[in-house]
């Protein structure tokens, strides 16, 4: 199926898709509570993973199965999955788990790309899917992520001419999330930077990786910190058409800011948002944004003032009306899927107010002196209240507690 003809599928069935989910369009939001939040969660990475194809227009004849336990693998083959119309679903090294298994039946896959060498995923899972499915299954790995990411490229090229490349960190998945829903949204590919620190090495994956810039725009996601400046010297040197780097001040503004870039508008009111902390649940994100031409946004997994700040800001700008969160409540929170910022800290609490303290006034009764004695007093209790206050100071001075035992004019009434 070419392209256009894919386009053509999802604008047929996308509406179709949002109103069976009870995806509302209506007028830019402008509060947080005024968006419609979705969120799209399994019991695990792999259930999620299942949830997430479900959404997916594409009829799944063929599925692209990637670790879930490593992201390197998944996000690459991100864009080539959304240009062949294909899904994508994670398994473990060893055997398919049984809610992937479910999607495939249902899908009525009939070819299952392996994605990664055998460290990644098994030939166990050839025999299982095989056995069970009775499907054609391919494997597409080379020697380590980078050359993986470069045999994914290949096979792109087979299918469509590539529009750009994006360069993205290998040993971090935030930045090469959002840019592979951007390639795969344009039919670009990814390439990783990852390599040893020698000369050597730097040079090994210049080699490896410079055929395929040539003549080609080049984008890099993130900051210097995610590719190095020296690393885009090199592409600049290796025959790109041109070289870009798209980045923020960390990677939620590193999603913004490929966004206002590449994505000025969207026609569907809706925005996806995965955790940018950790990549089991948002490893689908890329591809489900690609085909649906919606943004992929990141956000913490708990609360952020400013982050949140941010993202209500571009859902209010762009006239976003629907949130799709990926993944469950420990991946991402309701307060970050609703954009709400942290909730006020508890008031310290208060303490009772204390009356000042008063001097007590001296009792009825005589003036302390050695000449009062149990005649000076009508009760026992009067006599016991004169002893009881001038007793710490001068001690029985009227010998009113004749066998100290600490009553006083006993004899009284």
């Amino acid at each position: 199926m070419t392209r256009s003809r894919l386009r053509s599928t999802i604008a047929a069935l996308s509406a179709t898709l949002l109103a069976s989910a009870a995806l509302t369009l209506a007028a830019p939001a402008t509060e947080a509570k005024a968006a419609t939040t979705v969120r799209y969660a399994g019991a695990d990475r792999y259930a999620t993973s299942v949830e997430i194809s479900k959404w997916s227009p594409w009829s799944g004849d063929t599925v692209f199965l990637a670790s879930g336990t490593s992201f390197p693998d998944a996000l690459a083959a991100g864009p080539v999955a959304a240009a062949e119309g294909a899904h994508l679903l994670l398994t473990t090294r060893d055997s398919v788990p049984a809610s992937v298994m479910a999607e495939l039946r249902r899908l009525g896959t009939s070819k299952v790309i392996l994605v990664g060498d055998q460290n990644a995923i098994a030939d166990t899972v050839n025999w299982q899917l095989y056995r069970e499915l009775g499907v054609a299954v391919e494997r597409i790995a080379g020697a380590n992520r980078v050359q993986t990411s470069l045999a994914l490229l290949d096979r792109l090229r087979e299918t469509t001419p590539i529009s750009e490349i994006w360069v993205v960190s290998g040993w971090n998945f935030p930045d090469a999330l959002v840019a592979g829903s951007i390639a795969g949204r344009n039919g670009g590919g990814i390439i990783l930077d990852w390599h040893g620190s020698s000369a050597n090495d730097i040079e090994a994956w210049r080699q490896q990786t410079m055929p395929y810039y040539q003549g080609i725009p080049v984008r890099i996601a993130g900051s210097g910190a995610s590719v190095s400046d020296y690393d885009q010297q090199i592409i600049a040197w290796s025959g790109a058409s041109e070289v870009s780097r798209y980045a923020g001040s960390d990677r939620y503004e590193t999603a913004r800011v490929i966004h206002d870039a590449f994505t000025p508008w969207v026609d569907s009111s809706t925005m996806v948002l995965a955790t940018g902390q950790n990549f089991p649940d948002a490893l689908g994100g890329s591809v489900f944004a690609a085909i649906r031409d919606v943004p992929l946004y990141l956000t913490p997994t708990n609360c952020h003032d400013a982050i949140a700040a941010m993202l209500r800001g571009e859902r209010d700008q762009r006239g976003i009306q629907t949130v799709i969160g990926l993944g469950g409540v420990p991946s991402l929170s309701e307060r970050s899927l609703q954009l709400q910022g942290c909730p006020p800290p508890p008031p310290a609490p208060t303490q009772p107010v204390q009356p000042p303290p008063t001097t007590p006034q001296p009792p009825a009764g005589p003036a302390p002196s050695a000449d009062v004695d149990c005649g000076d007093f009508a009760t026992q209790a009067q006599a016991q209240a004169w002893f009881n206050y001038y007793y710490p100071q001068y001690g029985d001075i009227g010998r009113l507690d004749r066998d100290n035992d600490g009553r006083a004019c006993e004899s009284l009434p």
